[in-house]
Parts: structure tokens; sequence; C-alpha cells
């Protein structure tokens, strides 16, 4: 290319982008942009709001953000909806503007556009957010409000509904939910009734690697997963239907309570140990035969009306319900080795992975030279990984179940042994018809389970045809 040529190619783009820059120059910015679309706050972000205040008829409504939360100030002190705060904040940023006027053009001053003693003043404030309105307390034609904003010496004019967004109320903006946490973040759950201890359930594991409960009283055993997360998410819904300020704790049967959950949460970061604990009693009903109870939280001085039924409900089965049937239960690709024993007989298989052969999933490590069927061993893994017992044999101990010297044996292992330590499934003598004892280890329980699935750990169903 001629350097005459390259020139005038850089005079051309230097000219147009002269010409963006100065026809974008006209243009108006975010914030008046914001303002054309008739927001009547288009300089404040939402997100930068930390404390809002309406003050109406002389009382003031104050909410202030602490962390993730909104937490009501005046009349009272409690938590806040956040959800309905947000909302509150966003209607009012976005309010929509139909007009601009100069407020010395207003004749009648403060009278005729209600900002006088009955309007409605707001005040937003944080770091990154402040902003002063006053909204007018008269109505004029075509459903507006005069609005009037700290600093700028124009009047607003805003729709009606505006009025109707801050004529919110205290029992309106109070969060009705008494646990503001996720179930996956409680660790450790005591139940006491009528002050005694009743049913304790702890957490363990890691969330990589699968978690479990356990039943810690009134008897050590794995806890049913199922029933468990139930309890909790009954726990996690209560609601309050109304709040009660006034009566004492005595009167709403909460002290002692006839009923307390004290939940442990873990910190921010996961970790099980020092987290949070919440405590929630359920007293007497509000109502005879409504079934709303009067109800506390430790981290909330109001009392509260909730609706437990469905939750002490689940706490009026027998406490069996809540100890596991699983025998196994597990993915098998989450195992890296297992061990099979019978009749003295020990096989150890292995995963592989070989990406010549994709079809070979396990290999015989011990003794080297067993004919393994892989596709039938993994066959037969899948068919022993969820294996639920018919009951639980607490009478019956080791030895009368046979387990002292296990008829077969058959162990599960996992790459991270650290996290997972291996899982142990010892097949004992007959338990009736059709029926073996069983034992998994971790558990002092005694299993029954059904005999056709404790004979498929035996090495002969998994041996390849020589033919």
């Amino acid at each position: 290319m001629k350097p005459r040529t390259s020139l005038a190619l850089v005079l051309l783009a230097l000219l147009a982008l002269g010409v963006v820059l100065f026809w974008e120059r006209g243009l108006p910015g975010t914030d008046e942009r914001r303002e054309r679309r008739g927001m009547l706050l288009p300089d404040v972000d939402a997100e930068g709001v930390e404390r809002i205040a309406v003050v109406r008829d002389g009382e003031t409504l104050a909410l202030e953000k602490a962390d993730e939360d909104w937490w009501l100030r005046e009349p009272i002190e409690d938590r806040a909806d956040r959800y309905r705060v947000e909302q509150l904040i966003r209607d009012l940023i976005e309010a929509e503007v139909t007009g601009r006027i100069a407020a010395d053009r207003v004749q009648g001053g403060d009278e005729a556009t209600g900002l006088g003693d009955g309007a409605v003043r707001i005040e937003l404030s944080g770091a990154e957010a402040s902003a002063d309105v006053e909204i007018g307390a008269r109505r004029v034609p075509g459903g507006l409000r005069y609005a009037r904003l700290a600093g700028d010496d124009r009047l607003a004019l805003v729709r009606e509904r505006l009025t109707e967004t801050l004529s919110v109320t205290v029992q309106g903006l109070r969060d009705k939910t008494l646990v503001s946490a996720s179930t996956v973040d409680m660790r450790r759950l005591v139940v006491e009734r009528s002050g005694e201890r009743f049913l304790e359930l702890v957490r363990g594991g890691t969330p990589e690697h699968g978690e479990s409960w356990r039943l810690v009283h009134p008897i050590e055993d794995a806890a049913d997963r199922g029933r468990v997360t139930t309890l909790l998410s009954e726990l996690v819904a209560l609601r309050a239907d109304a709040f009660v300020d006034v009566s004492p704790a005595e009167d709403a049967g909460l002290d002692p309570a006839d009923w307390r959950f004290v939940v442990e949460l873990a910190e921010d970061d996961g970790e099980q140990t020092d987290g949070r604990v919440v405590e929630i009693a359920l007293g007497r009903e509000a109502v005879d035969g409504s079934g709303l109870r009067f109800a506390s939280i430790s981290n909330r001085e109001a009392l509260f009306e909730v609706m437990a039924d469905a939750l002490l409900a689940l706490l009026s089965r027998p406490l069996e319900s809540f100890r596991s049937m699983m025998a196994l239960d597990l993915t098998t690709w989450d195992v890296a080795e297992v061990e099979i024993t019978r009749a003295g007989d020990t096989l150890t298989v292995a995963r592989v992975d070989d990406e010549f052969d994709p079809e070979s999933k396990w290999r015989a490590v011990s003794p080297a030279g067993f004919p393994l069927d892989a596709a039938a061993f993994d066959r037969t893994l899948s068919e022993l990984a969820r294996i639920e017992a018919k009951r639980l044999a607490d009478d019956v101990s080791r030895e009368k179940a046979g387990l002292v010297e296990p008829v077969a044996m058959l162990t599960l292992r996992y790459e991270d042994a650290l996290a997972r330590p291996p899982v142990t499934l010892e097949i004992g003598g007959p338990a009736g018809a059709g029926e073996v004892f069983a034992r998994r280890s971790g558990r002092a329980t005694t299993l029954v389970i059904e005999q056709e699935l404790a004979t498929k750990i035996d090495t002969s169903r998994i041996r390849r045809d020589p033919s």
C-alpha cells in the first residue's frame, strides 16, 4: 500500500472518530436517559441503599441493612422481609414521573402541592446512595401527586400509586419466616419436649463426598435421610400467621416450652464447628382448636403465632421411623476397589481406566489370575448398590446372628479414603424364611435382608466362563 493511501485512511478514521465523539457529546448521559424514561430517582442505585426511613403522620418507619438482611429499627426492632424492602426501594426509585415543573411556577406553594406538614418524607442513604424525597398529601387532577427532591428546584409529578406503595405497614414489612437458613446449612438438631431431650441428630461426611445424618438420641444409629430432610424442611417452613408483642412467655406456654428445637448451622465457609445456633420454641395453642401455637426464636424479640401441625405430626410417629433401613446405599462410580469374601476365599477387584478398552471397567488384582467377567461384576455391583433391610433386629446379638464368623463379606473402598472410609457389609446366618442377618460397618444394629440379595456376594457369580 502506498504511503499516501495509508495517510488518507488514517485521516479518514480520525475524521469518523471525531464525528462520533461530537455526536455522542450531544446525547444524554445515563442518569439523564433514565430521567427521560420517567424515573423519580434516576441517579440512585438500589443496590447501594443501606437505610430507608419513611416519615408519615409524625411516625417514622426505619429500616437498616446488615450484611444481606434488612432489619426494622423503628418503631420496633425486628427482622424485615428482605424481598419486600428491596421491592419498596425499587418502586420508589423507578416511580413513574409524568413531568417536572419549576417549583415557583406552582401557585399556592406547599398548600397547593400538599408538600407541607402532611407530606410523606422518604430518606434513602448508603455508602453509594443518598436521596431525600417528599410526596405531597394533596391529590392533583389526573391521579397525580407532587414530589420534591432535595437539591432539585423542580417538582416532579408522580402517579398516585406511589402513595399506596408508601402506605406499607410495619406488620407488612416484618419477616414472617422464622428460620432464615436452608436445610443444607444445618449440622445438628436437638429436639426437647417439656424440657427433656427427645431427639438428637448430627450431620457427618463432606458435601463433595456425600453427607449423612446420624441419630444420637434416643439411640445411636444411622438416620433415614428422607425423614430427616422432611423434618428439617417443616422446621424451615414455619411462618408467622400473626405477631404477638405483648403476651409474656409464660402465658404463651414458652417458659418452659412444650417443644424446643436447637439448630446448629454451619458457618458461611461450610465448616461444621463453631457455627451459629438458633433456638425455636413452640408453646401452647393461641386459641384452642385453631392449630396455631405461640412460638419464639432466639434471634428475635417478638412472639409469633405459627401453624406447626405438620412438624409435630412427624414427631408423633415412633422414633424408630427416623432410623435408616438401608444396608447399602451407594453410587457405583464412586467405588475404586471391591473385596468379596465367601467360604474362606477373597477376591479383590479394582476399577481401571483403560483408554484402549473402554468396555473393561474392572480387573482382578488379587488373586491376579482370577478369570473376572467385568461386565457381570459391574452388573452385580449395580444390583447391590441399594439394599434395604426388611426390619431391624436390635435384640439379636452378633453371635446369635452368625456375624462373629460371617458367611460372606462385601467391602467397598473409595479413592479418597480419608474423606470416605471403607464400607463393609457382613452376611450372617438365617433370620427366617428367605431372610438372613446382616450388619454394616459403622452401625451396631443388626439388620435383616433378603437372602436372594446376600447370595449375590459370591465370586462364582462373576467368574468368566472358560468356554
